[in-house]
């Protein structure tokens, strides 16, 4: 799962096409924007073109439906909240209700507008990088889509929700 801001400019599809390849080509891949994909105007069809030529696919405010051992879940992606335009109801138009549902948002911030009942499970996000810039584990710089959360598992209240640092 990519959570967006996989690369910043677009001479570097190159180099998600080659990260990708490094991943084991059975197990599927899913990403979605983030803020730097947006700010360098990536085109989605291109984007989408590199995750399809390894088992992938880029989620636009749209859900992947399957099943595992016997278990169905839904992953559910959204566009990046700070750049570009994230729809929810959108993405789950085609959803059967459902256990397992998993919502990928870059910005963590997304969290707090989720309404109650909306049928999701948890949410991974990304964005922060950790706190960008921190002191003595104090992040006293987060980009705008944090909020208050840096990284880590957030929970109750709200939906359970883990923010990725990045690779």
């Amino acid at each position: 799962l990519c959570t967006g801001d996989m690369i910043e400019r677009e001479e570097d599809l190159g180099l998600l096409d080659a990260f990708l390849g490094f991943l084991d080509p059975g197990v599927p891949k899913l990403g979605i924007y983030g803020n730097w994909e947006r700010w360098a105007k990536i085109e989605p069809d291109r984007l989408a073109r590199v995750y399809a030529g390894h088992n992938g696919r880029l989620l636009l405010n749209e859900a992947f439906a399957g099943t595992h051992q016997g278990r169905p879940y839904a992953i559910v992606g959204l566009d990046d909240l700070v750049r570009g335009r994230p729809d929810l109801e959108r993405a789950k138009a085609d959803l059967e209700p459902g256990p397992n549902r998993l919502l990928l948002e870059h910005c963590p911030a997304f969290r707090d507008g989720i309404p109650e009942g909306s049928g999701l499970t948890w949410m991974l996000a990304g964005h922060t990088h950790g706190g960008q810039v921190t002191l003595f584990g104090w992040a006293f710089f987060r980009p705008r889509g944090s909020r208050r959360y840096v990284e880590g598992w957030y929970g109750a209240p709200g939906l359970p929700m883990y923010v990725c640092r990045g690779t």
